[in-house]
This record gives C-alpha cells, sequence and structure tokens, in this order.
C-alpha cells in the first residue's frame, strides 16, 4: 500500500512541474531523460521548456520514450551524450537545437527542430531517417574539435525562411516550403546534397550556390529561385523537373570525371527547360536530356572542353545561341531546329555533329556558324526559311539535304561527306549554294542530286562550283534531262562521277583531278557557245561521247590525260583537243590505233576481258598497272609453258589498280617473282587454286585477294613483306624461308588464314599486326618466334598443335565468332607444356579448352586474360605459373584443380567472379599470388593453402578449405559460403589463418577440425550467417587472442556453445546456443593465461540453485554462462550480453547487475553494473570466483524468466509477428542438420514437422 500511495504522489508532482514551461537542467542520478527526477525543477521537460546540458550534469542523457520540448542547448563543457533510444521521437520546438559540446545521437526516427539548428562543436550523429528543420541551420563543430554524421535526410520546411549559417554538406536534402518562404544561402556559402536533393514547395535563393551530388527532383510546386544550380561529385545525377520554364539561375554541370553524367527528364510534354537570360554551362562532365520534346529557350547554352551534352532522341528546339568551346555534343539519334523571331549564332570551336538539323528562322533572320567552324549534319538537313551563314564556315552533310521551295542559300561552304549515301533534293531552280563539295569516306560512297521538278536544273553559270573530292556524284529523280549550268565541276581524286542514264547537256568545265567518271550507259553531250576543258589526271570512261559545240568552239583534254570510249563516241562538230592527251576506245582487251601509252608501263584497261600471256622466264615490263573499268572485269595471266615464271624480284612491279588479276593456263604451280605486287582500293588479285610460291613483297592498299582455296608459300633467299589496308584472307599459308630470313608484316595489318596456318621454320615479324586463323594453327619442331601476334577466330572449332617447344607467340588472342566455338590446345606427346612468362594469352570471344595434353597442363603463360571469352580447364591438374585476369566473360572448371606454383609473384585480377573446382596455391616460400582488391574468387570442392603466401581480394569458399603447416600466409579473406557443412582443417599450421574469416553460409556450418586462434586482425572473424561448430569441442575450439577479434552475429550465426579468451586485455566471444546468440566476455583480467567461456541455455538453479545473495531480488531463470579460469586465483571482471528475445524484456537497465554463484555460501552474489552499452552489461567489481554468472535484478523489475518474452515460436525475425518474412527463413534453411535455428521440433533436422509446426502458428503476434 506504501508503494502505491508513493507513486501516486509521484506522478501527480511530476504532472505539476511538467504543466510549467522553464528551463529544465541536466542533473541525472542515472541516464534516463522521462525520469523527473534527473532535471533541475524536478519533471520531465515540456513542449514549452528549453533542455540545458552543462558540465554540471556530465551523464550520458538518453531519451526513453517521445518527447517533445521548447528547446535544446547543449553546451558548458557538456562530455556526455545525448541519444535517443530507437522508436522514440524528439521534437524541438521554435526555441530551436544549440550545442557546442558533448554529443548528440538521434539514431533512426524522425528528429523535428521547429526552429533553428546550430552545431558549433562537440559531435552530432543525425537520424538515418528525416531531421526536420524549420529555421536556420548552421553545421560547423570543427573549429571547436567537433564532429558531424549524417545518416539519413534533412528535409528544410515548414512556414518559415530558413537560411544557411554555414557550409552544410548533407546526404539527403528535402525543400518544401509553403507558401513562398524560401531557403537562402548567402555569398560565399554553399548546400551540397550527396544522394538526393528534392523540391515539393518553394525555392532556393543565391547568391550562394546549390551543389547537388547525386539525383534531384523538382515537383510542380517549384518556385523560381536565384541560387547558382551546380551538378558535382561521380555519381550519375538523374534529374526531374516537372516545372516548365524551369528558371533557378544558371545551371553548372561540374563532375567529378568525364563521363559522370547529369540525366535530365520531366513528365511535362512539351517541356521548356530554362528561360532568358539564364545559361546552361557544362563544364566537366556528361548533361543527357532524356525528353522527347524539349525547348531550349535559355539565353545560351555553353559545352566546355571537358563537357558532354547528350540530346534528346526526339525534337530539341533552340532559340537562342549555342556555345560549344571544344566540349561533346551527343545529338542521340534526335532533331534540332533553330527556329524563333531571333539570330543565333552558333561557335563550336571546330566541329560538331547534328542527327537532324533544321533551319526555320522567321522573316529574314538567320543562324550564323562562327568563323572557321563546321557543323556536320548525320542524317538530315533541311532549309525551310532564313539564311545559313558563315563564309569561312562548313556545313557538312552525312546523309540528306533538301532545300525546299523557300530557302534561302546564305553564305556557308556546303560538303557532303560520310560512308552513307546522300540525296541532294534540289527544288530551287538555282539556288545550289556557291560552293559545294563531295568529300565522302569511301571512293564508293554516293550523292545523288535529284529534284521534283520535270527535270533538274541546277546552277547559274557563272559562279557555282561544284567539287567531287571523294564518292560518287550521282543522279537520282531528274525528270526528262539534266541541264548542267554549273561553272565548273571538279572531280577529285577519290572522287567519281556517275553520269545519269539519260541525256546530259554538259556546256561548262570538267575538271577530273584524280578522280573517276562512270559512264552509265548515258548520253554525255558537250554543247553551248563557249569553250570547255577536261582536265583529266587519270583516265575516264565514256559510254557514248558526242561533240556537239558549235563550229569553232572545242574541248580541250588537258596534257597527259586519257578518255576511254566503252561504247561509242561522236562528233557532230567541234574539237576534242589535247597534246599529249589520250583518247582510248576499249573492246575484248584490245587497244585502239588512238590508244597512247607512254613506254615505262602497260595498262590494261576497259570492260572486257584481258588476257596478259607470257611467255618469258621472268622480265615483262618495270610496271604493269591493271585499270579496269569495273571492279568485276578480269586480266588473266597465262603461260603456254608448264609452268608460270612472272616478274623479277628486283625491278619489277605489278599494280591492280581497278579489276581483277587472274590466272588460267598457268601450269603446275606459279611462281610469282615480282619486287612489289601492289593492290589498290578497287582492284582484285584471284589467286591460282595451286601452289603459289611468293618471294617478294605484296601491297594491298584497299583492294582484295581472293586465295581461290589455294596454298600460298613464302620462301626463297629473300626478305619479303605484306603491306595491306586492313587484312589478307588466305585458305593456306605456310612461312617456309631459310632460317634468319622472314616475312614482315605492315603495322596495322593482318594475315587472315581460314584453313590452316604451318610454321616450319623463319620469322613473322609485325608487332602491330595480326596473324588471324579460323582452322589450324601448326607449330613446328622449327617454329621461331617473330614479333607478330596470333588472333584465332571465326567460327567452329580451332585445333592449336603444339610440339612443345617453349616459345609460341608473343600474344595470342581467342576471338572466335560465337561464344560456343573452341580452341583446343593439344600436343603431339607428352604433358602440354604452353607459354612463355613473356607472352600473353587473351581469351576474347568463345572457348579455350584442351584435349590431347597428357597427365597434366603446364600453362607458362606471363598474363592469362580473360575478357569476354570462356576459359575452360582441364579435366586434371593445370599448373599456373604467373599472372591470371578475369576481366569479363567465364571460367569452367571442369572438375578440374588449379594449382599456382612457380618461383615468381602471380597476381589474379577478378573482375567477375570465377569458380574454381578445387584451388591450391603452393607458391615456393617467400613468393606470393594476389588477388588483386576487390576480386574474389569461388572455390565449389577444395580449397587448399599449402605453400607460398595469398593477399588481398575474397576467395568464396564453397567447400572444405585445409590450411597446411607449410603455409606462410596472407591477407586474403577467406569467405565460407557453402550449402552445407564445410569443414575448416588449420592442423600444424599454427591454428592461424592470417586474413578475414567469414561465415556467410545459407545453410550448414563450418566445422572446426583443429583449433583456430584469432589474433591478427581487428573484429578478424565476421559472423553473418551460418554457425562455427567443432568436429570435436573437447579438442578443437576458437581462441580470440586480441580484443575485439570478431564482428557481426546474430541468432542464426555464433561460435557454438564455447570459445576462450587469451590476455590482459581480454574481451568478449561471440558464443551462442539454439538459435540464440548470448556473447560474453571478461576485462581488467590479471593473467595471460586462456578462460574458456561457455553459454548454458537454461535456467541455472538445476546446477546451481536460485538463491540470491544479498542486494540480489532475483536471477536470470533462462540462462547462464560458466568461465573456466586457469589456476591460481587470477581475477577479472565479467561482461555478459543481454537481449530480450533470450529471456524476456529488461524494463529497467539500471537494477541490472551480474552475478556470480559462490560456491562456498551457494548463494548469487552481485557484482555490480559498471557500464551497460545496451548490450553488454560490465560488472563493476572483479571476482577470483568461478565458473558460474548470469544477470540478476536488484528489485522486482527485468522478471527475466522467460514467461513475457518478445517473441515467439516462428518468430525469426524478432517483429513480433509469425509472417512471409519468416517464412521465406524457414525456407532457406529447410534441409538443414545439426544445431539449426528453423527445427522447431528439436530433432536435429529442418524437416516436414517442423514446416507444419511453423504453419500451425502463421499468423500469430507475438
Amino acid at each position: 500500500m506504501n508503494r502505491i500511495i508513493f507513486a501516486l504522489l509521484t506522478t501527480l508532482l511530476i504532472f505539476s512541474i511538467d504543466s510549467l514551461a522553464v528551463d529544465k537542467y541536466w542533473r541525472p542520478i542515472n541516464t534516463n531523460f522521462n525520469n523527473a527526477f534527473n532535471w533541475d525543477p524536478v519533471g520531465v521537460p515540456g513542449p514549452g521548456d528549453k533542455v540545458i546540458l552543462d558540465h554540471w550534469g556530465n551523464m550520458d542523457c538518453i531519451v526513453h520514450t517521445t518527447v517533445s520540448v521548447g528547446g535544446w542547448l547543449q553546451y558548458d563543457n557538456y562530455t556526455s551524450i545525448a541519444s535517443i533510444l530507437p522508436g522514440q521521437v524528439l521534437t524541438v520546438g521554435s526555441q530551436g537545437f544549440w550545442m557546442d559540446s558533448g554529443g548528440f545521437y538521434a539514431n533512426e526516427q524522425d528528429l523535428y527542430i521547429n526552429g533553428s539548428l546550430n552545431v558549433h562543436g562537440g559531435g552530432f550523429l543525425a537520424s538515418s531517417a528525416t531531421t526536420h528543420v524549420q529555421g536556420n541551420i548552421e553545421i560547423n563543430p570543427w573549429p571547436l574539435g567537433g564532429w558531424f554524421t549524417d545518416a539519413g535526410t534533412f528535409s528544410l520546411d515548414g512556414y518559415n525562411y530558413t537560411y544557411l549559417e554555414s557550409n552544410l554538406y548533407l546526404n539527403n536534402v528535402v525543400i518544401n516550403k509553403p507558401g513562398g518562404y524560401i531557403v537562402g544561402i548567402p555569398d560565399g556559402l554553399n548546400l551540397t546534397a550527396v544522394n538526393n536533393f528534392t523540391v515539393y514547395d518553394g525555392s532556393v535563393n543565391g547568391p550562394g550556390e546549390l551543389r547537388i551530388f547525386g539525383d534531384a527532383y523538382f515537383g510542380p510546386g517549384t518556385d523560381n529561385g536565384s541560387a547558382h544550380l551546380r551538378f558535382q561529385s561521380s555519381a550519375t545525377n538523374h534529374v526531374t523537373i516537372d516545372k516548365n520554364s524551369f528558371n533557378w539561375g544558371n545551371v553548372i554541370v561540374n563532375k567529378s570525371n568525364l563521363q559522370d553524367s547529369v540525366i535530365v527528364t520531366s513528365s511535362l510534354n512539351p517541356f521548356t527547360l530554362m528561360a532568358t537570360p539564364d545559361s546552361l554551362h557544362i563544364e566537366h562532365g556528361r548533361f543527357i536530356v532524356d525528353h522527347p520534346n524539349i525547348t531550349f529557350n535559355q539565353a545560351m547554352t555553353k559545352i566546355d572542353p571537358t563537357g558532354l551534352l547528350a540530346a534528346t532522341s526526339g525534337t530539341m528546339y533552340i532559340n537562342y545561341d549555342w556555345w560549344n568551346n571544344g566540349g561533346t555534343f551527343n545529338h542521340n539519334f534526335g532533331t534540332c531546329i533553330f527556329t524563333a523571331y531571333s539570330y543565333s549564332t552558333i561557335n563550336v570551336d571546330g566541329t560538331q555533329d547534328w542527327w537532324n538539323l533544321g533551319i526555320n528562322k522567321f522573316s529574314g533572320y538567320s543562324v550564323t556558324v562562327a568563323d572557321g567552324d563546321e557543323i556536320q549534319v548525320l542524317n538530315q538537313m533541311d532549309c525551310y526559311d532564313g539564311f545559313l551563314h558563315g563564309a569561312n564556315s562548313w556545313l557538312s552533310i552525312q546523309k540528306d539535304m533538301i532545300m525546299h521551295p523557300g530557302a534561302d542559300e546564305g553564305s556557308i561552304r556546303v560538303r557532303f561527306v560520310g560512308g552513307e549515301t546522300n540525296r541532294y533534293i534540289l527544288n530551287q531552280a538555282t539556288h545550289l549554294f556557291n560552293h559545294v563539295e563531295i568529300n565522302k569516306d569511301s571512293p564508293l560512297d554516293t550523292v545523288f542530286f535529284q529534284t521534283d521538278n520535270t527535270h533538274l536544273a541546277t546552277g547559274d553559270g557563272a559562279s557555282d562550283h561544284v567539287y567531287v573530292n571523294t564518292g560518287h556524284l550521282a543522279f537520282g529523280e531528274c525528270g526528262t534531262h539534266i541541264d548542267w549550268n554549273i561553272k565548273q565541276l571538279d572531280v577529285n581524286s577519290g572522287g567519281t562521277l556517275l553520269a545519269w542514264p539519260g541525256d546530259t547537256y554538259f556546256s561548262h568545265d570538267l575538271l577530273v583531278n584524280g578522280g573517276t567518271f562512270q559512264h552509265n550507259n548515258s548520253r554525255f553531250i558537250c554543247d553551248a557557245y563557249n569553250y570547255a576543258t577536261f582536265d583529266i589526271d587519270q583516265s575516264i570512261h565514256f559510254y557514248n561521247l558526242v561533240m556537239q559545240k558549235p563550229s569553232g568552239y572545242s574541248v580541250t583534254v588537258a596534257d597527259g590525260d586519257t578518255l576511254i570510249i566503252d561504247n561509242r563516241y561522236h562528233s557532230n562538230y567541234g574539237y576534242l583537243n589535247g597534246t599529249n592527251s589520250r583518247l582510248m576506245a576499249l573492246d575484248t582487251a584490245s587497244f585502239a590505233s588512238t590508244h597512247q601509252r607512254g613506254s615505262i608501263h602497260l595498262e590494261f584497261a576497259g570492260s572486257a576481258t584481258g588476257n596478259c600471256i607470257y611467255n618469258g622466264s621472268d622480265q615483262l615490263f618495270a610496271d604493269v598497272l591493271i585499270n579496269k573499268s569495273n571492279p568485276g572485269d578480269r586480266v588473266y595471266f597465262e603461260t603456254d609453258n608448264s609452268q608460270l615464271v612472272i616478274g623479277h624480284t628486283g625491278i619489277e612491279t605489278c599494280t591492280v589498280r581497278r579489276g581483277t588479276a587472274a590466272f588460267q593456263n598457268q601450269g603446275s604451280y606459279v611462281d610469282w617473282n615480282w619486287i612489289n605486287t601492289i593492290v589498290e582500293p578497287e582492284g582484285t588479285f584471284e589467286a591460282f587454286s595451286g601452289d603459289t610460291y611468293c618471294q617478294g613483297n605484296f601491297n594491298e592498299t584497299g583492294g582484295e585477294f581472293l586465295h581461290n582455296g589455294g596454298s600460298w608459300i613464302w620462301d626463297n633467299y629473300t626478305y619479303s613483306g605484306v603491306n595491306v589496308t586492313h587484312e589478307m584472307v588466305y585458305h593456306d599459308m605456310e612461312i617456309l624461308k631459310p632460317s634468319g630470313y622472314s616475312l614482315s608484316v605492315s603495322t596495322g595489318d593482318s594475315l587472315h588464314i581460314l584453313n590452316k596456318f604451318t610454321s616450319h621454320y623463319g620469322y613473322l615479324n609485325g608487332a602491330d599486326a595480326f596473324l588471324l586463323v579460323e582452322d589450324t594453327v601448326v607449330l613446328g619442331g622449327s617454329h621461331q618466334r617473330g614479333s607478330a601476334p596470333l588472333e584465332i577466330m571465326g567460327a567452329g572449332t580451332t585445333h592449336f598443335i603444339h610440339s612443345n617447344t617453349s616459345p609460341t607467340f608473343y600474344s595470342i588472342i581467342i576471338n572466335k565468332a560465337n561464344a560456343s566455338d573452341e580452341v583446343l590446345i593439344e600436343t603431339t606427346s607428352g604433358n602440354l607444356n604452353f607459354g612463355q612468362n613473356d607472352e600473353l594469352l587473351s581469351i576474347v570471344s568463345g572457348l579455350l579448352g584442351y584435349q590431347n595434353y597428357g597427365d597434366q597442363v603446364n600453362m607458362g603463360t606471363g598474363t592469362i586474360r580473360v575478357d569476354g571469352g570462356t576459359w575452360r580447364g582441364p579435366y586434371a591438374l593445370m599448373t599456373l605459373n604467373h599472372n591470371v585476369q578475369f576481366l569479363s566473360g567465364n571460367y569452367e572448371h571442369n572438375n578440374g584443380r588449379v594449382q599456382f606454383i612457380n618461383y615468381s609473384y602471380g597476381t589474379m585480377q577478378a573482375d567477375f567472379t570465377p569458380v574454381f573446382y578445387q584451388f591450391q596455391v603452393a607458391k615456393p616460400a617467400g613468393y606470393t599470388l594476389t588477388i588483386t582488391n576487390p576480386g574474389e574468387i569461388s572455390v565449389e570442392d577444395t580449397t587448399f593453402f599449402t605453400l607460398g603466401y595469398c593477399h588481398e581480394g575474397s576467395i568464396n569458399a564453397l567447400g572444405d578449405v585445409v590450411v597446411s603447416p607449410s603455409w606462410n600466409g596472407g591477407s586474403s579473406k577467406l569467405a565460407f559460403m557453402g550449402m552445407t557443412d564445410q569443414s575448416f582443417d588449420l592442423t600444424g599450421a599454427a591454428d592461424r589463418y592470417e586474413g578475414i574469416v567469414e561465415i556467410n553460409k545459407p545453410m550448414g556450418n563450418v566445422v572446426l577440425q583443429s583449433d583456430f586462434a584469432i589474433e591478427d586482425n581487428f573484429e578478424q572473424l565476421h559472423l553473418v550467417n551460418g554457425l562455427l561448430t567443432s568436429a570435436d569441442p573437447s579438442q578443437f575450439q576458437v581462441m580470440f587472442k586480441v580484443f575485439d577479434g570478431w564482428s557481426g552475429g546474430n541468432e542464426n550465426s555464433y561460435i557454438q556453445g564455447s570459445a576462450y579468451i587469451e590476455g590482459y586485455s581480454g574481451g568478449t566471444v561471440p558464443i551462442g546456443l539454439n538459435g540464440k546468440f548470448a556473447p560474453a566476455g571478461i576485462s581488467n583480467v590479471s593473467t595471460y593465461l586462456p578462460f574458456l567461456v561457455t553459454y548454458y541455455d537454461e535456467d541455472p538453479v538445476g546446477a546451481y540453485g536460485d538463491t540470491p545473495g544479498t542486494g540480489i531480488d532475483h536471477i536470470s531463470s533462462c540462462e547462464y554462462w560458466t568461465i573456466d579460469a586457469p589456476a591460481g586465483g587470477v581475477s577479472a571482471r565479467v561482461l555478459l550480453s543481454y537481449d530480450t528475445d533470450r529471456c524476456g524484456p529488461v524494463d529497467n537497465a539500471a537494477s541490472l547487475v551480474v552475478a556470480n554463484f559462490h560456491s562456498g555460501t551457494s548463494t548469487w552474489d552481485t557484482m555490480g553494473q559498471s557500464a551497460d552499452d545496451g548490450f553488454f552489461l560490465t560488472s563493476s567489481s572483479t571476482t577470483n570466483n568461478w565458473p558460474a554468472f548470469t544477470l540478476a535484478s536488484t528489485n522486482a523489475d527485468n522478471p527475466m524468466d522467460g514467461s513475457t518474452a518478445v517473441g515467439c515460436t516462428g518468430d525469426f525475425n524478432g517483429d513480433n509477428v509469425v509472417d512471409t518474412s519468416d517464412l521465406l527463413q524457414m525456407l532457406g534453411g529447410f534441409g538443414c542438420t545439426g544445431s539449426c535455428p528453423h527445427d522447431l521440433n528439436n530433432d536435429g533436422e529442418v524437416n516436414t514437422g517442423d514446416l507444419l509446426l511453423f504453419l500451425g502458428v502463421f499468423g500469430t503476434t507475438c
């Protein structure tokens, strides 16, 4: 009765005191904020009260239940910590929060500050949820030696103006200022949002900066602001702007790296990004537009040299200026249209590509390209209205250009470029642009001039000039005929004029400056009262040529040029002039009487088949030129002798410029003895279908080599060379040079062998060239390694037959056509020994495997790189001597063992996780294998640490692990991750593994086969999932020789039963039993000798009784620990963990003490409480009375009898509800044997019986 009256009076007193708004000073008797007697004046602070913590109340202050106060002042050398228990909420009123000392830990609940937040010193741990601030904010504890940790979100909200009083660097920031209120950043300050920045309402004003490192959202309620918006950091910024004409001052992109991105999108369609006079300035990094219909309405868009702007794939309208100061513009296959009643300037500091570009300026307005700049349109250019200016600038067209009826020319120069077909649609009779160039990537690329009118009439005859530099000028839909009234047409080297197949009236000059004219079976009519010039640097073909100049007028062919008429030459009147010029009419390989040919070469031309019948022994002409009209036209080399022997290795050159060089009537084989054979871009060399012996050089400068199924044999006492534009394809090829002589392949070129490559003797050189083989590689016993690398490619299986001589190639690349295509390395006898330490084997595509390798494979290659392909090991032992790089792709273990050996320091780079069947490190003593961080590997069966060191990285063991006595150690992490029990045997290895050991098993346990000493690393043992058990607990135990040698631990992961502690510093051990995690330990130890700590999941009354000693009301009836101490009266303090899931709730932690069973009195005596961190309770006294200990309460609080324990059967995650998340854990543990947390019926196995018990309690609330 007295207790009841006292409680009622206390409640009344507290209620009366709390009703007044006063300053509350923390004068604690314990750490409980909600204890009225901890405050002066007495009473728990209320909504109007200011909480004051100073040096007169230096004790931790813990908010146990949700509370609202008027203000918070933490100052005057307060050195303890104020914190909020999980699940509780603290609200600080308009008086704000101010601190300069001590610590404040907000934990994981929302913290509400309705005034200002000022952190001048001390340590402030922000809420991992949301910290709401309505007033000004200052976080600057560092000058006073303080610190600040941001764990969640800061929401600047409420009907107040919020101004920054210091720089802010926050993880997540929310702006939610209704009613026109703002967040202000003064000059010189900045607000940095690291992860997310969100504006629901309100705005941010400058002149300071808003810096965003992560994602951002600007909602429809966003108001106009004046703060400069800067995107920084290396993270990708996803920015959603649901506000049209977003106007926050200048937007600056200044990312950490060139590849870092800002991605902008909006739910509005159409969407206007900004407004004048603001600018978008991309200084560093990428700005990506993710919207189908966007208008850039800012006064300027500026891209700096290290910036990138990625446009929308839809349509982007640009109203004003565009400046690209050496940056990057990614058109994203969209359309950009310069529009509006305004003058625009394009300044791109060189060249910029557009996909589709339109000029649609109204009423005489124009777009001007800066002097010397180039704008390049990759798909379609439309000139609708307005001028495009830039007298010294370029408009480059990759595909189509349309001059619409309203188009104006402007002063810019136009050129057609790229590799695609172009259409120049001229629906204006005279507007062509004064300067037009065709400057395509390839001579075969085409630009079509065409019209939608009745006939194509173009040019003014006075100033228009068309240059065909590279590519075809051809004609599409032209109506009835062409009036080509261009003042001058230049067909330059690499260019082709492809005539229209009808009538072309050609009135002025044609200059073919090394280009080509293709008649297209047309009629070319030279007319009009003027003199015309044909200036042609090489031969030109007409199908029909008609001279129809009025009497006295002429066409003059420039000196040294040749006209070739394939079908008909016809002159009505006028002259065809040209001193030293040629007119060439062709039939089948015949030369007309008018054909002029110099004496220094023989040229085969025309469309008919040519024959070079050669019956000599070597000399023909110093130069033979095959220059046919079409690439398919042929010239046959033949003889009446028994075999064709042609060319001279000292002086003669055969050039195939256009057409095909082939063989017939050549005899049994060909000796091709030219010093140089040259195949140019429009030429083809079709080899003999049998054996061709080549002594000299072969230069393919863009043409084609056809192997014709034959074998090309490089022989003779000469140094030969191959120079091709890309690659030369052979059926078979052999190196048969006498020893010391070589075949050299030019830089960047490739020899491609479809069937078989054989190296007998002689060198194949070309460090920057490639030997490409598809079917078979044979390295003979006299193979000599040159500098050329080998690439194995193509579809199907490739056999690599190696004679077991050490060298192969300096570089071998496996690059097969399909992932399933194999390269099989094999040998003709004994074990396979492959590669040397200065060689590289790279698997890019396909599968590298082994066959016919003897008993084992010894890979001596210096670096083996898996970079997209698959490496399949042998079904046997494979030794690796040096370095392995798993960059991308796959490794198939084939149930073999991989063993790292050799007197070398090896590395393994694992950008993906290779899975080995058996893995062994057996480097000689002192040598290492380094798994470069953060790489990891998995081992399916057994991991052996035999000899040497293994450093860095992570080894995921799915099977057993054996550490041998000869093992030197290392720092690699060892993670047990298997689905069944795994043994861990350190017998003879000093019971040590130096790296991190992690238990993270979905099922099963790790079973020690020896002692395991933790002595090398802080938190060396990581407990995540699965138990660490012992095959024989009486012999094999875990020994902790380092303080805090473990981390993690839970009811699913602990050391089962017991573990040792050794050392003066003591420590704790992560032990548990029957699904209960119950760490315990010692401190203040008087001896270095080991202590054995054991946990018992049972009432101690059976073993020791439950008689309490003086000062103890009762002891726990659920659990106890024993600590077996070494002999000699040693002493220590005792640390015991308490957990409400194990033995019931702790409603008054201050009443908990550590209890020690006294064997002399048979009572449980208190050891007191010196510290309580919420998990471990530390005794205040030491003891030398061993071994039994448990938790006790000094009063009736903390019943610890199990009857009110939090949790119930099936509540595995401890959330007091048996629900779906518990079912998933139950299914995850299904099949577990031994000590399993999900074994509800305690039969040693998680089976159907346990599942039925679980389903019976499903849905229960504990």
